[in-house]
């Protein structure tokens, strides 16, 4: 049996030269159709767990009807603790959400991630079971087969399906693959059904999400190391300055200044509703990563080493949104992705008859957000009448 610790298995009960001739030997003789005895185990966890869920079917269902409030807070790599001084958002969201919808719509956008950059995976406490974005081709992707070998899709599977009453065992969440910020989800409260109404939002949190691809910081995805050297500088003095500028240069601190101190309710507010409002993220067409470089045509093989090439001007970096631009959906969401495009609940949706693009939970949803999507549902509406009297 492995030890799993967040969806890492480190060791099998032998040591890693028997293992690599295990795996050796099992590839030449069974092939690799069957893949690694690791990547199976971990596909039939996967399977055992969707069973488990399928069982617990109509209970799951009651505890959708409720909402949850959860504390995310980022953790550490060595022991999956809270990162001092604390990092944490506190959400209210819908125990029906499925869990793509929960870290699309609110819990990237709550901590101050960008949507659709990086693969999120989230790993249940109790088995190790990660559940992830299986057609996501962002570019972290790449590392899948290192970092968990087989996930479950993440549309398929929802929050109240992994939490339980009373004692809800934490989940950890892993955001970039390549960088691997560790975040702790916590249940603090069980709303009954007659207080909850499904509408994702923030409630609270303390101190600025971590810089994109680490940009500032020494040791990738280690936060907590980046939090106790600006600690130690005061806040103040010149390399604490070039350190700021460096992680102000990350994809989600573009034209904003970045402040590790820093937490605003109000903003965070503001990406979950533009989260909700518009269209879910497109997986096929995830943003490229922000660390990419252009060689000049001719360059290899006269430069000895990366800075040389920069400084002669043979290697340049570029902004991937130029190269790779992310592309927004262009077509309604399909119900597994679908929310309220005004509070991001799942529950009751009903097309906005006059596009048909967006759906809402309610005429007051509809109302409250008719000055903004009117002139996008007048535009849609009357392309599709031209479109049917072309034919």
């Amino acid at each position: 049996t492995p030890v799993k610790e967040c969806g890492r298995f480190l060791w099998w009960g032998l040591s890693d030269d028997d293992l690599n001739k295990h795996h050796a030997n099992h590839t030449l003789t069974l092939g690799a159709r069957l893949g690694s005895p690791a990547s199976q185990w971990c596909t039939a966890r996967g399977q055992l767990k969707l069973a488990a869920i399928d069982a617990d079917r109509a209970e799951a269902d009651k505890r959708a009807k409720q909402d949850l409030v959860l504390r995310i807070s980022l953790a550490k790599h060595a022991d999956s603790t809270s990162v001092v001084p604390p990092v944490y958002r506190r959400v209210r969201i819908s125990a029906g959400c499925s869990l793509n919808q929960a870290f699309d719509r609110c819990f990237l956008p709550a901590m101050g991630w960008k949507r659709n950059y990086h693969l999120s995976l989230l790993v249940d406490g109790t088995d190790g079971t990660v559940f992830g974005q299986t057609a996501s081709r962002a570019i972290d992707s790449m590392h899948v087969p290192v970092v968990c070998l087989a996930m479950v899709d993440d549309t398929k599977v929802r929050l109240c399906d992994l939490f339980k009453q009373p004692a809800a065992a934490d989940m950890f969440w892993l955001y970039d693959l390549g960088d691997q910020f560790l975040h702790r989800i916590a249940v603090e409260k069980w709303l009954p059904v007659d207080k909850s109404t499904g509408k994702m939002d923030v409630l609270g949190g303390e101190r600025a999400c971590p810089p994109e691809d680490s940009l500032g910081m020494k040791n990738m995805g280690h936060y907590d190391a980046f939090l106790e050297t600006v600690e130690t500088l005061k806040y103040r003095g010149p390399v604490y300055r070039d350190l700021i500028e460096k992680a102000g240069q990350a994809a989600n601190y573009k034209d904003k200044t970045f402040d590790p101190r820093e937490f605003k309710l109000a903003d965070a507010r503001r990406r979950v509703r533009d989260a909700v409002a518009g269209p879910a993220s497109n997986p096929a067409a995830a943003m490229m990563s922000g660390n990419m470089f252009q060689f000049r045509p001719g360059a290899f093989g006269s430069m000895k080493d990366m800075s040389s090439m920069f400084q002669s001007g043979n290697l340049t970096q570029v902004d991937p949104a130029k190269l790779y631009p992310q592309v927004p959906s262009t077509t309604p969401d399909p119900p597994e992705l679908a929310v309220c495009a005004t509070c991001g609940t799942n529950r009751g949706l009903k097309w906005c008859v006059g596009c048909r693009q967006v759906r809402y939970c309610s005429p007051e949803c509809q109302r409250s957000q008719w000055k903004s999507h009117k002139a996008a549902c007048k535009a849609a509406a009357a392309q599709k009448k031209n479109e049917k009297s072309s034919k």
